[in-house]
């Protein structure tokens, strides 16, 4: 039996000190970026989630377990920044989801929280890789159940300590399972970044047990929970990819109470149908679910909480008038032309289009192209989860599609989906050219917003991505070696090219991407330290060696990068 109990003071202190020891590593943990380019941020989003989990700390009032978690999660959720920042948060999550509706913990239910932050972080990454904070962070909880099952009388500062020992040892490991890391001669960063929270955490407990922080009234004590209702630990992963639906009814509502718990009506739910979304807080449930039966759908969410905005749609019925709908350009042109004044008048009805980009010159384009609003952001500045959730329930529309623009920042737009009661899709744009090739015929006023998403989608495919930056550090990438400080040509996230003139490298990038016959046009967009003379001169080599390509220049005043260009 465990004779230690912690509350939620002593929580808060483990976390604001991961996180201060988080702040104080971010620089080095950004150093491990595999790619040598200028814009390794694991450690600055990591940081910058924590930090926004430990801003919510600050209210004086907060005392309970409880509460203290809650709080935690929700911060962590809203400053996500980064595929690093979404993954500790929903680490976060899961962990901080333990502690609902308890007094106390003791390392049994800390252990139970570990195991629960790698099921949530699993489940919510679509296609996880081992190798990466998910590996980390699985053996680290592992680690917690081993030592639990070794020693009858846990302490949770030796179990804390033996957690380290199995993150580190796991941390060294993963270079063994993805090649990149081995290439580059570097272990995962957001692994590591995990490593230095869970340092941070034991640091916090050290300074608690010595009582280096000023001691807090502690509730009554609860009883414990015995060392053999441990469970083993059973990862869950996620199913990847998505099937048509052979109910008829699109179903959702939202569920608002006290105390909910969306795990009890999830299996609730779950026989009536298929796409079962069911998320949210102990105060607010989104539920999402393909069904035939939805009178039985609304009873069991009432049987939680009071209910709204409940919306059912006969998903069989819009697919016939699809079918039979006449989608001749003619006729589509004739039926935008004849509404678009009635449109224009309910602004609500149009999509709008939200873009991460940053630059003025790429604001601009993306601007012309449709786009409604442009947060700054992209390599190096990622925005968060709030970032673009503001932006979101600013716009004035229900109806809201997002160009990350950026691989990092594609699963914080997806959080963003979850978290508003507007329509929300997400156009997995990794880069500019992609963005920007995805809007060349986005049409504002289409019906369904799911299928201009999934056009964009393809559209986004019709173009090859590159840039021309600077090398941050020495690195060999197949049979290139690149010192730090070299100009390097990056096409579709390979370094081809590299040397010590900006436009000679360029010119080299740009003349491997066009190899292939079938291409038509290259777009330049220059950075902000591009100098103008030095873009025309580049110009005017690739229209004397492209002569039966369209070359195309445009000001994009991006940071870091001297040149992103699209072929095409």
């Amino acid at each position: 039996m465990a004779e230690e109990k912690f509350d939620g003071y002593d929580l808060k202190v483990m976390f604001i000190e991961g996180a201060n020891l988080l702040s104080h590593s971010k620089s080095s943990i950004d150093a491990l970026n595999v790619f040598p380019v200028p814009d390794g941020d694991t450690g600055t989003n990591m940081n910058l989630t924590l930090q926004a989990a430990c801003k919510e700390l600050e209210d004086e009032e907060l005392e309970s377990l409880d509460d203290i978690a809650s709080v935690i999660a929700t911060g962590s959720l809203m400053g996500a920044r980064g595929n690093s920042g979404v993954i500790l948060s929903q680490l976060i999550r899961g962990f901080t989801k333990t502690f609902s509706n308890r007094k106390e913990f003791d390392p049994y239910v800390f252990s139970e929280a570990l195991i629960n932050g790698v099921n949530t972080a699993y489940k919510a990454v679509l296609k996880p890789v081992e190798g990466t904070i998910l590996t980390v962070a699985k053996d680290a909880a592992v680690g917690s159940q081993k030592y639990l099952k070794n020693n009858k009388n846990p302490f949770l500062r030796d179990m804390l300590e033996y957690v380290i020992e199995c993150a580190r040892e796991s941390l060294e490991k993963t270079p063994d399972k993805l090649k990149a890391l081995k290439e580059a001669g570097v272990v995962d960063a957001g692994g590591m970044g995990l490593l230095v929270i869970y340092k941070g955490f034991l640091e916090g407990l050290n300074k608690r047990l010595s009582n280096d922080y000023s001691s807090v009234k502690r509730d009554n004590v609860i009883g414990v929970i015995d060392q053999d209702k441990v469970e083993p630990y059973e990862l869950q992963s996620k199913e990847a990819g998505h099937v048509f639906s052979g109910f008829k009814y699109c179903t959702e509502v939202l569920v608002s109470g006290e105390n909910l718990d969306e795990n009890p009506l999830k299996d609730k739910l779950s026989s009536l149908g298929d796409s079962v979304l069911v998320v949210g807080d102990k105060n607010l449930i989104k539920v999402h679910i393909h069904t035939d039966r939805p009178g039985i759908v609304l009873e069991k969410c009432c049987d939680v909480g009071e209910l709204s905005n409940v919306k059912i749609d006969n998903m069989k019925n819009q697919h016939k008038e699809f079918i039979n709908k006449d989608n001749t350009e003619q006729t589509v042109k004739e039926e935008t032309e004849d509404i678009t004044e009635d449109i224009e008048d309910i602004n609500e009805d149009l999509i709008k289009l939200i873009v991460v980009a940053n630059g003025d010159g790429l604001k601009e384009i993306f601007e012309s192209m449709g786009a409604s609003e442009v947060i700054a952001g992209g390599q190096s500045m990622n925005p968060s989860t709030k970032d673009i959730l503001d932006a979101v329930e600013k716009a004035k529309g229900n109806k809201i599609i997002l160009l990350p623009n950026n691989k990092n920042i594609i699963m914080t737009c997806e959080q963003v989906v979850d978290l508003t009661d507007k329509e929300v899709e997400v156009v997995k744009t990794k880069t500019i050219p992609q963005g920007i090739s995805a809007l060349i015929d986005f049409d504002p006023y289409a019906e369904n917003i799911h299928d201009e998403k999934n056009k964009m989608q393809d559209n986004a495919k019709d173009v090859i991505s590159g840039e021309v930056t600077y090398a941050v550090r020495e690195t060999k990438v197949d049979e290139i070696f690149v010192k730090e400080g070299d100009i390097i040509g990056i096409l579709e996230g390979q370094i081809v090219s590299s040397g010590s003139d900006v436009e000679e490298v360029a010119f080299n990038t740009l003349n491997i991407a066009v190899e292939d016959d079938d291409i038509e046009i290259i777009s330049i967009f220059t950075g902000e330290d591009t100098l103008r003379e030095s873009s025309m001169a580049l110009k005017d080599k690739l229209e004397e060696n492209f002569a039966d390509q369209e070359i195309e220049m445009y000001h994009g005043g991006q940071p870091l990068y001297y040149y992103i260009f699209s072929v095409e």
